[in-house]
């Protein structure tokens, strides 16, 4: 068994200010030691959500994503139920750390997980997801 390992949300200095950044996606990064941010490209691995995000140099809380366990994401755009969803444009300040369905358009995506909502999810709404790294999905 492994000693000195912690389960459940961590406490992160944010690299940036996170205060209005609850439920989106984050990711760690080495800046003089382990920060919080969002995402700035959409190869980003975005292996956490933003429970509490904070301002720059304080600690935001980061919840671990995990397939056993659905999160709730700012969604961007209609999501439909059973829909993949990937990473919206994170060029779009507006837009960095949410999720949207996986467009028909072509290009490639990082696919983070299922939408499991009873109902289409609408911008700006709450979406629930089942996170599941699906890595980049290419769309021709």
């Amino acid at each position: 068994m492994q000693s000195d390992v912690r389960t459940g949300p961590i406490l992160v200095e944010s690299n940036e200010d996170l205060s209005s950044s609850s439920n989106r996606l984050g990711v760690l990064l080495n800046n003089s030691g382990l920060k919080a941010a969002l995402p700035s490209a959409t190869t980003d691995h975005t292996l956490h959500l933003i429970e509490i995000g904070r301002a720059q140099g304080e600690k935001s809380v980061l919840l671990p994503l995990a397939p056993d366990t659905q999160v709730r994401v700012v969604a961007k755009g209609a999501i439909n139920p059973g829909d993949v969803v990937v990473m919206a444009d994170p060029g779009t300040a507006a837009d960095k750390g949410k999720v949207r369905a996986l467009p028909g358009t072509t290009g490639t995506f990082k696919g983070v997980g299922i939408y499991e909502g009873e109902k289409a999810a609408a911008d700006g709404d709450l979406a629930l997801i089942r996170p599941v790294q699906l890595g980049d999905i290419d769309v021709a």
